[in-house]
């Protein structure tokens, strides 16, 4: 049975709240990532931090908006 995940939906997490829309597509490993970065960025951590969640955010989000990520089972998103 395919699992179809809404692409607005995932691209707007990913903008917003870039970790939930890893979970959100399935991608675990990736989210975690994402939340440590995101709680580096709210302790002080540093500028780097915070830009390169920045990046990685807008990058999933231009990835999803062009149809070139699925979810981590490989369906397309709708």
């Amino acid at each position: 049975m395919e699992n179809n995940k809404s692409k607005n939906l995932a691209g707007i997490l990913a903008i917003f709240l870039p970790p939930i829309s890893s979970f959100y597509l399935g991608y675990i490993k990736r989210g975690i990532v994402q939340l440590i970065l995101n709680l580096l960025i709210l302790t002080g951590v540093g500028v780097i931090a915070c830009i390169a969640a920045y990046i990685w955010s807008w990058y999933l989000a231009l990835q999803i908006f062009s149809d070139k990520m699925p979810d981590a089972n490989g369906n397309p998103l709708v």
